[in-house]
């Protein structure tokens, strides 16, 4: 997905970097709550900044937007949900731009890429 080009509803997907989830696990064997632990901590922030990025939207406030997306973005790429953060990339340098045409397009797909991303990050979770 790129700023140029944003999916239909029926083609959100997320790659999830499956060598961030092994390292996790690997390196918190003596814990197996800490992804659970860590994967709440995520969704409760992201969820937030998520919310707070549509306000931002609503306001045309482009800085927030920037900021927001910065955050979601590198959030995201910490539990490696790659697309997520590829659509949060796009707002954010689109909002540098003050593009907001293309900032609308993807801010359209922010729901919908999101309920698949955290549907790919809860099926590695249970995976447990």
């Amino acid at each position: 997905m790129t700023s140029e080009t944003t999916p239909a509803m029926s083609e959100y997907t997320e790659t999830l970097d499956t060598e961030i989830w092994e390292d996790l696990r690997e390196a918190n064997e003596d814990d197996p709550s800490f992804v659970d632990e860590i994967t709440g901590i995520f969704v409760t922030s992201a969820k937030e900044s998520i919310e707070q990025l549509k306000e931002a939207w609503d306001a045309k406030e482009m800085d927030s937007i920037q900021r927001y997306a910065h955050k979601l973005r590198g959030s995201s790429s910490q539990v490696g949900l790659i697309n997520f953060q590829e659509l949060m990339g796009n707002i954010m340098s689109d909002a540098t731009k003050h593009d907001k045409e293309k900032i609308g397009a993807n801010m359209e797909h922010l729901d919908g890429q999101w309920d698949v991303s955290l549907a790919t990050l809860m099926a590695e979770v249970s995976k447990a």
